[in-house]
């Protein structure tokens, strides 16, 4: 099925493209801050799964 490229049709998919760069773009902060959030939150559960195992490893000694 042939498709009829038009100068309207060529400047529609450039505004779409220009629309999409502008989201991506406006996406890239959003994302890093995320990923830090991500980080942050796999050092905690790193952190808190060292903490349950030494405490499971010194719950059998007597006090």
């Amino acid at each position: 099925m042939p498709i009829n490229i038009t100068a309207e049709l060529v400047q529609n998919l450039l505004e779409q493209n220009a629309d999409l760069r502008a989201q991506n773009t406006a996406m890239i902060e959003p994302l890093a801050r995320l990923n830090a959030t991500v980080d942050s939150l796999q050092q905690t559960i790193k952190e808190l799964q060292e903490q349950i195992n030494k405490n499971s490893k010194n719950s059998s000694k007597p006090a």
